[in-house]
């Protein structure tokens, strides 16, 4: 038997020692395989599945935060009136220009010219702050403090957030 040990105990040895390596592989593997199911990768453990879930939300969140900017950028943003006396004959600053626009400047002028022989309402498309007719003086006023106003805000708004 001590023959049989001196000529073949290095391979017992190596043999052993290979299986026990195997054997402590196999066990690493099933802990792995049990935390995560490697065929669908998809984590087991409640914290993963938990970062998963945030992760689904935040996208969620991103979805509707786009969504809100898109329309708010359409909504009205910026208005503006002007009082003025349109005629020497009148008094009271009855007439007005009114500014209604959106974030771009993109609206309406609507102005009313009243005299004593009668009223008239006048409406002016905007597009980015401009008119493809002409504009009065006092539309002119009213576009520059609706404007002025909503630029205002926005420096506020960008202010509050740094």
């Amino acid at each position: 038997m001590a023959e049989f040990w001196a000529a073949n105990g290095f391979y017992l040895w190596l043999l052993t020692t290979l299986l026990v390596f195997l054997a402590i592989a196999w066990v690493a593997w099933l802990h792995f395989n049990r935390q995560y199911d490697v065929n669908n990768a998809q984590p087991q453990t409640p914290e993963i599945e938990q970062v998963e879930r945030m992760a689904g939300q935040v996208a969620q969140l991103l979805w509707s935060t786009m969504e809100m900017k898109t329309s708010v950028a359409r909504s009205l943003q910026a208005v503006a009136i002007n009082r003025y006396s349109a005629f020497t004959d009148t008094g009271g600053d009855q007439s007005f220009s009114i500014v209604m626009t959106d974030g771009q400047g993109n609206g309406l002028v609507l102005s009313s010219l009243h005299g004593r022989n009668g009223t008239r309402l006048y409406a002016k498309p905007l597009s980015a702050w401009e008119s493809e007719y002409n504009l009065s003086e006092e539309e002119l006023q009213a576009i520059a403090q609706a404007k002025a106003e909503q630029e205002a805000e926005l420096a506020a708004a960008t202010e509050s957030l740094s």
